[in-house]
């Protein structure tokens, strides 16, 4: 398995790749959606490194609610798509397959079977960008003996696979048997390239002002925690609240000024989760001492994009990402979030450890809110050190993303 990031130049390509990315970019806009848009624009506005893509939008969903639900009207999406996706080959002469698999989960997979099924045939190469983590563990320990052959069949003996981090799915050569295998981690345009002049002052006032506070009710004693994501348990909205309430109820009992008070950002996947948010939000321990009274110590944000999210984390003191999502392969967020130069609290889960910075302080067991108070009072009276935004800026670049992806693709060719 070969690193393929951070090359800092690429040689010039013996001639042009052509593929066919079968793969959605946004609506509905989530991570995995966000990089197959980046990675289009930007290897179209760099001829120089020699690839060339022509795009089957492979939209199936019209919001993330929709997303790995069932339809038979999906059915007849995809089987358009897949006719376009053979058309594309024959037109452009492109013999390269790209798909972006799915998660080990029963509709998404039948969604691969389908496609893999109509339009392998017809390319030489297959290569797979890995931006879920799990199917070849689920293979091994999950999977029906039919699912288990089936996956093999379609999924199995390709060209290429691209993963995101030495730890994206272990079983993965194993099951599945790419003849190579490159790790390209994801990139970004920068957020936000004035961190250092603007941003970084102004936390350490709000650092100081927190040090210093004896009032209890005013705002210049809050800890500004954003938990930004998919609003669901698995990715840690609950372990996040729980943690919240209990670091301000033991804030309480020392006697500190201190709070902590939480935005939440992120669409729900359900209506039952939201309710049970609004629910949990409202109770007791989730209160803080205001001028006039009790107000809540958290707020929602709703899904946001743009100028809207680069608030969110420049107004932030620290980021909290309790995932345990069965198909995490990287945590995006984290990765915004250290562009702002932020403090996270997240969880040893799949490559997250991998994604920041070595011997980060503030990594925690998953399901364990008192663990992540305890990550979270950690930054309480810190400053966030600057090794979080050059990290940022050593490994998470987009043109080192994009240089990167271009040499595994140059490779399967």
């Amino acid at each position: 398995m070969t690193p393929a990031q951070p090359p800092t130049a690429s040689p010039a390509p013996a001639e042009e790749i052509r593929l066919v990315v079968f793969a959605h970019t946004p609506p509905p806009l989530h991570g995995q959606s966000r990089m197959i848009q980046l990675m289009l624009e930007g290897l179209a506005a760099r001829p120089g490194l020699g690839i060339r893509c022509f795009h089957v939008n492979a939209r199936v969903s019209g919001g993330l609610a929709e997303v790995g639900q069932p339809g038979f009207a999906k059915v007849f999406t995809l089987l358009r798509h897949a006719a376009r996706a053979v058309w594309l080959r024959f037109r452009h002469r492109a013999t390269i397959f790209y798909y972006v698999p799915a998660p080990p989960r029963r509709t998404p997979l039948v969604r691969d079977w389908i496609v893999l099924l109509l339009c392998r045939p017809f390319f030489s190469r297959i290569v797979f960008h890995w931006h879920a983590a799990g199917l070849a563990g689920w293979l091994q320990t999950g999977a029906k003996p039919w699912e288990r052959r089936l996956t093999r069949w379609l999924h199995g003996r390709h060209r290429l696979s691209i993963i995101l981090s030495e730890s994206n799915d272990p079983a993965l050569a194993v099951e599945l048997a790419p003849e190579l295998t490159r790790i390209v981690r994801h990139g970004l345009p920068d957020p936000c390239p004035d961190q250092v002049a603007v941003l970084a002052p102004q936390r350490r006032e709000r650092l100081a002002r927190r040090r210093a506070a004896v009032d209890p009710t005013a705002s210049e004693s809050r800890l500004r925690v954003l938990f930004i994501s998919l609003c669901s348990r698995e990715k840690g909205l609950f372990d996040t609240l729980e943690a919240v309430a209990q670091l301000n109820a033991q804030l309480a009992v020392q006697g500190s000024a201190n709070r902590a008070e939480l935005v939440v950002a992120g669409a729900f996947p359900d209506p039952v989760t939201e309710a049970e948010f609004q629910v949990r939000i409202r109770q007791a321990d989730l209160q803080l001492p205001g001028p006039t009274g009790m107000t809540p110590a958290v707020s929602y944000a709703g899904f946001v994009t743009g100028e809207a999210k680069s608030r969110l984390y420049a107004n932030a003191d620290v980021l909290c990402f309790p995932t345990a999502y069965p198909a995490e392969s990287f945590g995006l967020v984290i990765v915004e979030a250290l562009a702002f130069g932020l403090p996270v609290v997240a969880t040893r889960w799949r490559a997250i450890p991998e994604v920041l910075p070595p011997d980060h302080p503030t990594l925690v067991a998953p399901h364990a809110p008192a663990e992540v108070a305890a990550g979270l009072a950690y930054w309480l009276h810190r400053p966030p050190p600057d090794s979080l935004r050059a990290w940022f800026l050593a490994n998470y670049s987009l043109d080192g993303h994009l240089v990167a992806l271009a040499a595994a693709l140059q490779a399967a060719a």
